[in-house]
């Protein structure tokens, strides 16, 4: 099995490119797999900022036959790294050296489409893993055993999307169906609904990072009850789950408590911030945005700014930022890029399909309180993918494993792609 010799520069915008080039330096076995997995990994020349064996670890084919991979994911405690793809398994690896791939799920007659790791995993067990699928499930996986605990059907049509509780055994999920279902793990079907007419493709639910110290400590009272959803229709809408709870329906027809506007396409990818307060969005219109989504915010409730022209989106009074620098790919209408924010929510990260890259913005001066139209720096476009980029996720990347992320870097980024190979690294 051969290693491309692509590059994968740790270099900000202004800076030059490095010339380091992977080289392979050990095989892992997969379990319960006969084939050998490359590790290629790039010489350390830089400061390190965190736990890493090297700045930037390719897993290369990190799923038999060279599948493709749509989504990636850390687990809460920063532990074990998982990855889904076209083949219809999970991986899952840990995520520190020797980073050797010690399970894989099979259960999925097709593609796994997104994971979720519950927020309630610690160091030492890293708990519930939740998939979504093409097959037109979900399942629920005990990481620790590598065992399937349970599976339950939509209706009909890919499954896009699930998100974890902030905190139990719950979470969500949504797909081609119109259908946003929510779980417990304990039950053995759906214990709410709410339909829409159109097919649904991300969610968010659980702040990002809501484990351990517990950085997400600010959101209470009303905004740790929400729950939110993109489709095909442009829009983000905001539930909150007490009233979705409290029918006595298993249907409901819930109302959203506000509906955010300004994507021109798709809404592809979901994820609060750490804090909860923000919401960030990806889409196919090649945009990234930044939203207040707290339940009460001063002026949201009056009239959207006028369009400059006829037939242009009114700007949302919620929207903080919009990016630019992450083109998505039309020839790919299928794909879901999705967005993530850093441990400390100073950075956003969203995959590129077009241009098979990872690219990074600085929203740290973007103001919570401000009005529409806050800006943010993009500081990093990372190379390396051959194929288009799916997904991303952060960890923490301390030195030790207390530590959070360095004073001299953001976090350790995880990438995925169409090109069957996850990046690891320092940012």
């Amino acid at each position: 099995m051969s290693v491309a010799s692509e590059k994968r520069p740790a270099a900000a915008m202004d800076e030059s490119p490095s010339s380091q080039t992977l080289a392979v330096v050990q095989q892992t076995k997969r379990a319960k797999e006969s084939t050998d997995t490359q590790l290629a990994k790039v010489a350390p020349k830089v400061r390190r900022t965190s736990r890493l064996s090297d700045p930037v670890v390719t897993l290369v084919d990190a799923h038999p036959k060279g599948a493709s991979i749509n989504a990636v994911r850390v687990s809460p405690c920063g532990e074990v790294l998982a990855s889904g793809g076209d083949d219809g398994s999970i991986q899952l690896w840990k995520f520190f050296p020797p980073m050797e791939n010690h399970a894989a799920l099979k259960g999925h007659s097709h593609a796994i489409r997104d994971l979720a790791f519950a927020a309630s995993g610690t160091r030492n067990n890293p708990g519930a893993l939740y998939s979504a699928s093409a097959d037109q499930s979900v399942a629920v996986w005990d990481t620790a055993t590598a065992q399937r605990v349970r599976r339950w059907r939509h209706r009909t049509g890919v499954i896009n999307t699930i998100a974890a509780a902030p905190a139990g055994t719950s979470f969500a999920s949504a797909g081609d169906d119109g259908q946003l279902k929510i779980f417990d793990v304990r039950e053995k079907r759906a214990t709410h609904s709410v339909s829409h007419g159109h097919p649904l493709t991300s969610l968010a639910w659980a702040p990002s990072f809501s484990y351990g110290a517990d950085i997400s400590a600010g959101v209470t009272g009303a905004d740790e009850h929400l729950i939110f959803v993109g489709g095909v229709d442009n829009l983000i809408r905001a539930y909150d789950m007490r009233t979705i709870v409290s029918s006595q329906a298993a249907d409901t027809p819930a109302n959203a408590l506000f509906i955010l506007r300004g994507h021109r396409d798709t809404v592809t990818g979901l994820r609060r911030s750490p804090c909860g307060r923000r919401l960030a969005s990806n889409a196919a219109d090649s945009t990234v945005r930044v939203w207040d989504s707290r339940s009460f915010v001063t002026g949201a409730a009056a009239a959207a700014a006028a369009a400059p022209e006829e037939g242009a989106v009114p700007l949302d009074p919620r929207l903080r930022a919009t990016l630019n620098g992450a083109p998505h790919a039309a020839t790919l209408p299928h794909l879901l890029p999705r967005v993530a924010w850093s441990p400390t929510g100073s950075h956003l990260a969203a995959g590129s399909p077009a241009e098979r890259s990872v690219c990074v913005w600085d929203v740290s001066s973007v103001p919570l309180g401000a009005g529409g139209g806050g800006s943010a720096q993009l500081v990093y476009k990372l190379p390396g993918h051959q194929g288009a980029v799916t997904d991303v996720d952060w960890a923490r990347g301390g030195a030790s494993e207390s530590d959070g992320p360095s004073a001299e870097g953001v976090g350790i980024l995880a990438s995925s792609g169409l090109d069957g190979v996850v990046f690891v690294g320092e940012v």
